[in-house]
C-alpha cells in the first residue's frame, strides 16, 4: 500500500540585502538549496523593493519609493522648526543635538507623541528641514492592508485559509523567528520570515569578509532551525531565500549638500532636497533653481547622474505627479553621498544597500530546494511565485519538479 504524500509548509525567508554576489561568494546554503538565480531589483529603496515584493507592483505602482517626501502641509514633523530658537540646536553637524544618541532618544520621544511610533523616524535630517516633508513608511508592506487599496500578500494569506506566519515589522528578527518555529511546529502550511539585521550588519561590516562569513553561518542555521521545524511536524519543507537587493562598498564619499548650499539658493523658497546615500531628490520651486543645481553637479567628473524620463520608467520609478522630486540624481557605483539625510553610520567609506538596477552589485537572489514555477526576472516576480504557492498549497497540488 503506497505511503500518503507528506503535507507541505512553503517557507520564504527574506534577507535585506544579501545579494546574489554576497550569497555566491559566501556559498549561503550551496548545498540545501540547489536552484539558484539572480534577481533584478528595483530603483528606490528598502521601503519601495520591499513594497514590490509584496504586491508585485513596480515603485510608481504601489506608491512607496522612498521614506521622505516634500509635502510641507501634512508635515508631521513641525515640531522640529523650535528647536532653531534653542541656541541653533541642530545647526551645525557637531552641535550636541546632531549626536547619535541624541538624535535616537528625540526620535522615539517624537515617535511616541505622533502616535506612530512603529514607523515614524527622523534619521539625520536637520532639523530645521524636517518640517517640508512627510512620510511614505506608515504602514508595514506585507501585513494585511499594508498597501492598501492595493493586494498585497497579507491580504492574499488571509483570504487563503492556510494556516501561516507573517512577519511582524513590530517585533525584533529574533521574536519573529520564535514566533515562526512555533508555527512551524504547529503545522504552518506557509511562512514568510523576514530578516532585517542582516542589512545593517553588512552595511558596517561590508569590509570584512570573515565576519560576513559568520554572519551568514549563522543565517543559515536559523534557516536549518526553521526546516527541522517544518520536518519535526511531518511535513516537508520547501525552503526559499529572496532578497531585496545587494549591496556595494563605498571608496568614494561625495558632499552634494555642501554643492548644493554654495549656490546661494535658499531651501525651502527655491528648491528642496532630499540627499540620501546613493541618490538626491530634488523639487524647484524658484526660476533657475533647477539649472544652477543641475550644473553645479553636472560638471565634469560628477560622481553621478541625472536620470531622463526613458531611465525613470524603466527602473518603474516614473511617478506621473513627481511626488518623490522633480529631478532624481543618481550616484555611480562606489560613491555614497555623505553626509546624507539617511545616515546609520559615521563612516563615509561604510556599504549601502544597492538599489541601482544598472549595477552588477544590486542583484537581488532567489535560492530555493525547487525549481520556480515559471521564469524569475525582477524582485517583482517574487510576489506572483508566493501567490502561486499559496493557491497551490490551498488546493492540495504537487508541484511539478
Amino acid at each position: 500500500m503506497e505511503k500518503p504524500e507528506k503535507k507541505k509548509t512553503a517557507i520564504y525567508m527574506l534577507i535585506d540585502a544579501l545579494g546574489w554576489k554576497t550569497a555566491e561568494s559566501g556559498a549561503f546554503m550551496r548545498s540545501r538549496l540547489t536552484r539558484r538565480q539572480e534577481v533584478e531589483t528595483r530603483l528606490g529603496d528598502l521601503y519601495a523593493a520591499d513594497a514590490t515584493i509584496s504586491s508585485g507592483l513596480p515603485p510608481a505602482r504601489h506608491g512607496r519609493f522612498s521614506f521622505f517626501y516634500y509635502s510641507p502641509e501634512t508635515s508631521p514633523f513641525g515640531m522640529f522648526k523650535y528647536l532653531k530658537f534653542a541656541f541653533g540646536a541642530g545647526l551645525h553637524p557637531k552641535c550636541l543635538t546632531n549626536r547619535k544618541w541624541f538624535r535616537k532618544r528625540i526620535s522615539k520621544a517624537a515617535a511616541k507623541f505622533s502616535g506612530d511610533p512603529g514607523h515614524f523616524k527622523i534619521f539625520s535630517m536637520p532639523y530645521h528641514r524636517l518640517p517640508f516633508f512627510d512620510y511614505c513608511e506608515k504602514s508595514d508592506p506585507f501585513a494585511e492592508n499594508g498597501l492598501a487599496p492595493l493586494e498585497n500578500l497579507g491580504n492574499i494569506l488571509k483570504k487563503s485559509g492556510l494556516k501561516f506566519y507573517l512577519s511582524d515589522a513590530r517585533k525584533s528578527d529574533a521574536q519573529n523567528l520564535r514566533c515562526a518555529l512555533e508555527s512551524a511546529r504547529a503545522g504552518a502550511d506557509f511562512e514568510f520570515v523576514r530578516n532585517r539585521g542582516f542589512a545593517d550588519f553588512l552595511m558596517k561590516n561590508i569590509s570584512d569578509e570573515s565576519a560576513i562569513r559568520a554572519a551568514l553561518k549563522k543565517l543559515e542555521s536559523q534557516a536549518e532551525s526553521l526546516i527541522g521545524a517544518v520536518e519535526e511536524a511531518g511535513r516537508e519543507c520547501e525552503f526559499t531565500v529572496i532578497s531585496a537587493c545587494g549591496a556595494q562598498k563605498c571608496e568614494t564619499p561625495a558632499d552634494l549638500a555642501k554643492a548644493v548650499n554654495s549656490l546661494g539658493l535658499k531651501f525651502g523658497r527655491d528648491y528642496a532636497a532630499v540627499f540620501e546615500p546613493t541618490m538626491a531628490r530634488f523639487w524647484y520651486f524658484s526660476k533657475g533653481a533647477k539649472d544652477a543645481i543641475r550644473a553645479a553637479l553636472s560638471a565634469p567628473n560628477s560622481p553621478g547622474d541625472f536620470l531622463c524620463a526613458e531611465k525613470l520608467a524603466e527602473f518603474g520609478a516614473d511617478f506621473p505627479d513627481k511626488k518623490f522630486g522633480d529631478d532624481i540624481y543618481l550616484c555611480r557605483a562606489g560613491v555614497r553621498i555623505f553626509p546624507s539625510d539617511m545616515e546609520s553610520d559615521s563612516d563615509p567609506r561604510a556599504g549601502t544597500p544597492c538599489l541601482n538596477p544598472d549595477s552588477g552589485d544590486s542583484r537581488a537572489c532567489f535560492l530555493s530546494n525547487r525549481i520556480p514555477a515559471f521564469s524569475l526576472r525582477k524582485i517583482d516576480d517574487f510576489f506572483a511565485l508566493m501567490k502561486a504557492d499559496i493557491e497551490r498549497l490551498k488546493n492540495n497540488l504537487t508541484p511539478c519538479e
